[in-house]
């Protein structure tokens, strides 16, 4: 049998009025850790059950989806993920604030400055940076339009002014 001090404790707990910013902040909690939940499955899926060249549908697949089901899976939980915590950093928001100044000092400062920078860099560096063919998909590229370009017996002006070599390579289905 429960004693009273078990007894007290638990109805003062449930007892205990909560606000609207607790329950808010529990299920931005809750939420969170399901979001992350899916993310590291997915990763999980990704790197070591249907890893590269697992040939998505055509080869290894998992409850019937192939890898790149479960890439869209991870892409979409990490957004949300980033929702989540930039929701989670804005609701605490004054403890983030007290705590910076206690351990770093000023707002301003020059590691403020840096993680800023850091953390934006990293978002946003994807971005900007635009992306390039490696060295041995252009020689793939060049060798294929090498063989479709001996396949013409001559090379005049094809569909949309291109020339019928660049017009096959582009019509020609993926294996």
């Amino acid at each position: 049998m429960p004693s009273n001090k078990q007894n007290l404790k638990q109805t003062t707990l449930e007892s205990r009025p909560r606000s609207g910013k607790q329950t808010l902040n529990f299920w931005v909690d809750v939420v969170t850790a399901i979001v992350f939940a899916a993310m590291a499955g997915s990763g999980i899926l990704q790197k070591w059950i249907l890893p590269p060249g697992s040939r998505g549908g055509i080869g290894l697949v998992w409850l019937g989806q192939g890898r790149h089901f479960y890439g869209d899976i991870h892409f979409w939980s990490g957004i949300a993920m980033l929702v989540l915590v930039i929701l989670h950093v804005y609701l605490h928001w004054n403890w983030v604030l007290s705590t910076w100044r206690r351990f770093v000092g000023s707002l301003r400062s020059p590691l403020t400055w840096a993680l800023i920078v850091i953390i934006l860099a990293l978002i946003f560096l994807p971005l900007i940076i635009p992306r390039q063919y490696s060295e041995a998909y252009r020689r793939e590229h060049e060798e294929q339009e090498e063989k479709y370009e001996q396949a013409i017996p001559h090379q005049g002006v094809g569909h949309r002014g291109r020339s019928n070599a660049s017009y096959l390579h582009q019509r020609q289905p993926r294996s």
